[in-house]
């Protein structure tokens, strides 16, 4: 029988049962060619993840070269002296006649100043240490006679050690009068010649906490119906109105309108109650008004002449002096008797400042003192006598405040004539002002040595104090006492009133003592043995007493503070180093097939764009001459020896250009005889001629060097710092004035202008005309080129995201494609069954037409 069948024409497998035909082979055939294009995208994405990896790769040898260069750039912010290597500094200790090390030891921060001192040790600080008597046992009832040494129950004080520095606290909750205000300046101080004077202050209906401050400018409103003039000025920001004043006609007999000599103008603010307060004004001349507004102004601005600077002070009893703390000699003395005058207290807790501790000189004569700091002013009465019972002001050396001290008032006596009494007195005012505090210990029936240790203990941190028990033998505990710091500024005193400690028998056993110490023959005392407040940026560590002090025959230590090179040095190296590795890294990924002159497999960035522009950025700066140094000999790496050079490559290495090489002896000659002017290479140079300008960032992209900032807080938003020239005159771009932008005290350069992307942290009371220079090493200009790259959403974040946002495209794709794909082989797969049921119809009909031609020729 005939049948079709392609399978025998095509000579392929046989698969379809009527049509022969392996439609599985064909159809992948088919389709290879339409997977082609998915298999390169998914080629294309393994090279993207690759160039993912080899881009953190160049984040980190990136990052690690700004690491280096941090140190060497002066970065800008409060961390400044401890990240700049050239601040670094090393301490040497030389004497002729001792070891010095086994005396002293010295550290010296950065930022300290190099130099030589003479150094000699009298004493050692040494904390008070007391022990007892012996107690039977540590654990058994403390406070019987059986117990042989005992406690005998009550309460007694200890007596802290002297505090950094305490809160000054105002009492509240009473009412203000006029005599608790002051004026600076009143009566013919103020006089003007239209006669305003006598600033007042008058009772309000309320406490007036708020009247305190300097007396802003006034400004008038004249009523011409009325013929009432209002004035208004400012205290502290709070607006002060004052009463109508009433312009009458008989100033000249005339028809002229005016103030009369002798009118009281009152300025309130508030609207009653407690929060009303206000002061007055007298006039002692006729003022001329004349139905005008103009004569009305003349007459506010004559009054603001009058009254210009002058300062409404309070004065207001102090919480922290508590009669309860107050020890002899002082009994007697009460807060009414303690008051603090003062135009900036602070109306919402009633603070005043930070007190530090008392100092008493005792007097010979006259010639005694009392002092105290507050909020770092130092607040002194001089010139005290042996015997001191009278109202004592201690005058704020720098402003009008005043700390009033009323010991006439309050019957107090006190003698300072000699050291013993002048430290009682300074302990007395530290303990009643809280610079130095009580604290009580209670001893119960039955308590045992370790219940009293325990409960002192618990007190620890306040008293300054640690309690122990030492056993000497079974039957022989001593109860100690120590203060936690040397010094006698630190030593602890007990109260004992109740006799608690009686038969406790305490005896010290080391006296609190201070350090001192000569330093270029000046005598100094401190209460610590470690000291760093004598030489700036240098911490003493004294370890024992130098021989003969204070004679010819002395020993001295002689202390050089210097430059440290050695670590600056290594530093440079290290930079050197980290730039290197980069070249070998780019040489690295240029590498190409040196017959077909493509990129060999494994360098995945050659040809990169970032790469290669961040290498020419790099290679610029290396091979730049530093603009605006002190000296033209030093503006390169090549004057201190820093040269470049090809490198032949190792085994393990390729091949580079232009790595750095330096000569290391002319390296560090040219630190230890330029080390200022080698610096200059290197760092970011900033000077203002105000202090409360500071560089806060840095950037390469301002073209101005020297300027001045013209700051006035009080203009529009926009205009409130201006760029000028060093002349003072306005710097101009375009014709048009250049301003930076102003935001809580940062300062920020615009973009696309001469200071742009430099950041300033200004401080000032906001009106300055500041003179600044800045000058930019390679240093810190190649920071900034790294850190473009390696910051958060920098450009290399920035080259991520892009392949990213690539990639998510790609998969886009390759989705797309496949569903086409997929349509396509079901496609086929389609055609091919309709083929086979078409083949499989035609065999059939053959089938039949082959048996109806059989039974014909049968028949």
């Amino acid at each position: 029988m005939a049948t079709i069948n392609f399978g025998n024409i095509l000579g392929n497998k046989v698969i379809g049962i009527s049509s022969g035909i392996d439609s599985t082979a064909i159809i992948k055939e088919l389709s290879a060619v339409r997977q082609k294009p998915i298999d390169d995208i998914n080629t294309q994405l393994t090279k993207n993840q690759t160039k993912v990896t080899e881009y953190g790769k160049l984040s980190t040898i990136l990052t690690d070269l700004k690491n280096t260069l941090n140190y060497l750039r002066n970065p800008s912010g409060l961390t400044n002296k401890f990240s700049n290597i050239f601040n670094y500094r090393t301490s040497t200790l030389a004497s002729s006649t001792i070891t010095p090390s086994s005396y002293l030891s010295v550290v010296a921060d950065p930022n300290s100043q190099v130099g030589n001192s003479v150094i000699q040790i009298g004493n050692l600080a040494k904390a008070l240490e007391q022990k007892s008597a012996a107690f039977n046992s540590r654990n058994i009832d403390a406070t019987t006679v059986a117990t042989g040494a005992h406690f005998n129950t009550g309460t007694f004080q200890i007596g802290s050690g002297l505090v950094e520095s305490v809160t000054g606290r105002t009492l509240s909750g009473f009412a203000l009068v006029s005599s608790d205000y002051s004026v600076d300046g009143a009566g013919t101080g103020i006089l003007t010649a239209d006669g305003i004077h006598d600033i007042t202050v008058t009772g309000g209906s309320g406490g007036q906490t708020g009247l305190q401050g300097k007396i802003a400018s006034i400004s008038s409103t004249y009523d011409t119906i009325g013929d009432t003039v209002t004035l208004t000025t400012s205290i502290n920001g709070v607006t002060y109105t004052s009463n109508a004043i009433t312009a009458n006609t008989s100033i000249n007999a005339g028809a002229n309108t005016g103030i009369a000599s002798g009118e009281t103008i009152t300025f309130t603010a508030g609207a009653g109650g407690v929060n009303e307060t206000s002061f007055s004004l007298e006039t002692d001349q006729d003022v001329i008004i004349d139905d005008l507004q103009a004569n009305a102004n003349i007459f506010a601005d004559n009054l603001e002449v009058g009254i210009a600077d002058q300062s409404i002070y309070q004065s207001r009893r102090i919480q922290n002096f508590s009669n309860p703390n107050v020890k002899a000699p002082l009994t007697g003395l009460t807060s009414s008797n303690i008051r603090f005058v003062s135009n900036s207290f602070n109306k919402t807790t009633g603070e005043f400042g930070e007190i530090k501790g008392f100092n008493v000189k005792a007097s010979t004569g006259s010639d005694g003192a009392i002092s105290v700091d507050i909020n770092g002013e130092t607040y002194r009465a001089t010139g005290l006598g042996t015997t001191v019972n009278s109202n004592l002001v201690l005058q704020s050396t720098t402003t009008d405040k005043q700390l009033l001290v009323n010991l006439g008032d309050a019957g107090v006596s006190v003698n300072i004539s000699s050291d013993a009494n002048a430290t009682s007195l300074e302990r007395a005012l530290d303990y009643s002002f809280g610079t130095r505090e009580l604290t009580s210990i209670t001893v119960n029936a039955g308590d045992s040595l370790n219940d009293v240790i325990f409960a002192i203990n618990q007190q620890g941190l306040n008293t300054g104090v640690s309690a122990s028990a030492i056993q000497v033998s079974e039957f022989d505990y001593r109860f100690s006492l120590k203060a936690n710091n040397e010094g006698i500024d630190n030593k602890y005193e007990l109260f004992d009133s109740s006799n608690v400690l009686t038969d406790v028998g305490l005896n010290a056993t080391s006296e609190a003592e201070d350090a001192i110490l000569s330093i270029d023959g000046v005598e100094v005392k401190r209460s610590s043995n470690t000291i760093s407040d004598v030489i700036e940026n240098v911490t003493l560590n004294l370890a024992q007493v130098t021989n003969d002090y204070g004679l010819v025959t002395a020993d001295e230590i002689n202390l050089t503070i210097d430059q440290d090179t050695d670590t600056v040095a290594d530093r440079v190296v290290a930079f050197l180093d980290a730039y290197n590795a980069f070249r070998v890294y780019e040489s690295e990924q240029n590498q190409r097939n040196e017959t077909t002159s493509e990129y060999l497999e494994t360098s995945i960035l050659g040809g990169d764009t970032v790469l290669r522009t961040i290498a020419t950025q790099v290679a610029n700066e290396i091979i730049g001459v530093v603009a605006g140094t002190t000296d033209s000999n030093f503006d390169s790496l090549s004057d201190i020896g820093i040269l470049l050079q090809d490198f032949e490559g190792t085994g393990d290495t390729v091949s580079t250009p232009n790595i750095l090489v330096y000569d290391e002896t002319l390296l560090k000659q040219r630190l230890a005889a330029n080390f200022d002017k080698v610096r200059e290479i290197f760092e970011f140079k900033y000077t203002s001629s105000d202090a409360s300008l500071g560089i806060f960032k840095t950037s390469n992209a301002y073209t101005i060097s020297d300027f001045k900032l013209d700051i006035d807080t009080t203009r529009s938003v926009g205009q409130q710092i201006k760029l000028l020239n060093t002349d003072g005159s306005d710097y101009l771009e375009d014709g048009l004035n250049v301003y930076l932008d102003y935001n809580g005290g940062l300062i920020t350069g615009k973009i696309n202008t001469a200071v742009s992307g430099l950041q300033f942290v200004y401080s000032g009371d906001g009106s300055d005309v500041i003179t600044v220079s800045v000058r930019q090493g390679i240093a810190d200009r190649m920071y900034n080129i790294m850190d473009d790259y390696t910051k958060d959403a920098g450009l290399l974040d920035d080259a991520v995201t892009a392949i990213g946002e690539q990639n998510s495209d790609y998969d886009t794709q390759i989705l797309t494609l496949q569903d086409r794909l997929s349509d396509f082989i079901s496609r086929l797969q389609r055609q091919f069954g309709v083929l086979e049921q078409a083949v499989n119809s035609a065999n059939s009909l053959l089938a039949l037409l082959d048996a109806q031609d059989k039974a014909r020729q049968q028949g």
